[in-house]
């Protein structure tokens, strides 16, 4: 799961975010679906966001 931050974050506060979410995926927390699939949790940078158009 990724999670992008809607103000611009300073540096120390995006550490303290990044250590907080390695420390939750170190737990291996699973999907609440029963399916045993785990969450991977990331802070993403603005820059990596990507628009796609999809038809339906």
């Amino acid at each position: 799961m990724v999670l992008y931050p809607t103000p611009n974050y300073s540096r120390k506060l995006r550490r303290i975010v990044s250590r907080f979410l390695e420390q939750l995926n170190a737990t291996t927390p699973l999907l609440p679906d029963g399916s045993g699939r785990c969450i991977r949790f990331r802070l993403a940078d603005k820059t990596g966001i990507q628009l796609a158009i999809v038809q339906a």
